[in-house]
């Protein structure tokens, strides 16, 4: 289950990011994925912020 705190994020990505994972469980979602090509070290770190493993 994720747990993110979005007081706690400073960029608006990881914030969309966040928010959309929560809309995702409160619609019944059980998880979400991020898919994120790994030399996109931006992208990579929003999904480390946002919680991803």
């Amino acid at each position: 289950m994720w747990r993110m705190a979005v007081s706690a994020l400073a960029g608006g990505a990881t914030r969309a990011v966040v928010l959309a994972v929560r809309y995702a469980a409160g619609e019944g979602a059980a998880r979400a994925v991020l898919k994120v090509e790994p030399e996109n070290v931006r992208s990579a770190a929003v999904a480390r912020r946002a919680g991803s493993s």
